[in-house]
């Protein structure tokens, strides 16, 4: 018996059930039935709404005491219900892996995500497009331009159209070589990171696209977002079943190296080239050297190739696995 007592809207969860709730549930899964325990208070809704059958959730300790083993759990299952159980326990890393193969109509839901940070990254240009700078620092009618004010602008439009990404990235200046500093104050000159992740508030899934803009003059940022667009390029390109993850990794290395930019542990290429995303924004596979993966049709995954020195640069789409750039 398979078994995830989390949150309704946990990735697996949700998946599973189709219950949209922020309460903990038990599911629990046989070859014969799947169930799903609710707390009273979300029993009608979840009859109405979970497309597995549907019970009240009374005392978890007396529940799980009750059922048969053997048992799979995840590794995040609490130790201190996992005692109640009867029987042989294993615990798997990936409770639900289906969920690496998406299906049409999750496909067009992160589509519909990723059109939607396309378009708050749109408005970030514009404001950028429409500014001075002035001193190093960019500067709008009067006003300096900030992280702040930017990330306003881009949640404004997600949160209206029934998405949000609380953590967007928008950094500048030294922020940019730390890759996931969400960046703060002014917006100065060189390299200007937009990292825009939005989930949807009812559908669940997730975008992710990132790009770089060049804000005034900065040639050595010039060539390293040239080379990291070219390996973006050719890593898209070499996105299709078959391949194993690890090796496009390697291979989006290889390019960068070839065009002079070293990478090491400190400096370079130092994340992985990419990850799978649905209805959480990290998911399987890994596109990273210790991911062996063989990439299938239907999987979704991002490519972001980036370099990271004294100020980094980086460049990432969605990619269905032999489907190109959604």
């Amino acid at each position: 018996m398979k078994l995830i007592f989390d949150r309704a809207d946990s990735p697996d969860m949700y998946y599973l059930c189709g219950f949209h709730s922020d309460v903990k549930c038990l599911y629990t899964e046989t070859a014969e039935e799947r169930v799903l325990y609710v707390p009273g208070f979300e029993y009608l809704r979840a009859k109405q709404e979970a497309k597995v059958r549907v019970e009240k959730l009374e005392n978890i300790n007396e529940l799980l005491a009750s059922l048969d083993g053997p048992f799979i759990i995840g590794p995040l299952f609490a130790h201190s219900l996992a005692q109640q159980l009867q029987g042989e326990i294993t615990i798997e890393q990936e409770l639900v892996p289906e969920r690496k193969i998406k299906t049409e109509q999750e496909i067009a839901a992160i589509h519909e995500a990723q059109r939607h940070a396309a378009q708050a990254i749109a408005l970030i240009e514009q404001e950028v497009a429409h500014s001075t700078l002035e001193s190093g620092v960019l500067v709008r009618e009067g006003e300096v331009v900030t992280s702040e004010y930017l990330k306003y602008v881009a949640r404004t439009y997600l949160i209206e159209h029934g998405y949000d990404c609380p953590d967007i990235i928008v950094a500048s200046g030294a922020h940019t070589a730390q890759p996931h500093n969400r960046g703060s104050g002014p917006i100065r000159q060189g390299p200007l990171i937009i990292d825009c992740f939005p989930q949807s508030t009812k559908a669940l899934y997730h975008g992710d696209m990132t790009r770089t803009l060049i804000v005034g003059e900065d040639e050595n940022a010039k060539r390293m977002l040239d080379a990291v667009r070219y390996a973006h390029k050719e890593c898209v390109k070499a996105c299709i079943p078959g391949v194993r993850a690890s090796d496009l990794h390697e291979q989006c290395i290889a390019i960068l190296q070839e065009a002079g930019f070293e990478t090491t542990a400190q400096q370079g290429m130092i994340h992985s080239l990419g990850h799978g995303i649905g209805l959480a924004i990290h998911e399987r596979p890994a596109l990273s050297p210790k991911d062996d993966t063989i990439l299938a049709e239907g999987m979704v995954v991002t490519i972001e190739p980036g370099l990271y020195y004294d100020v980094g640069v980086r460049w990432e789409d969605i990619v269905v696995v032999g489907g190109g750039i959604l």
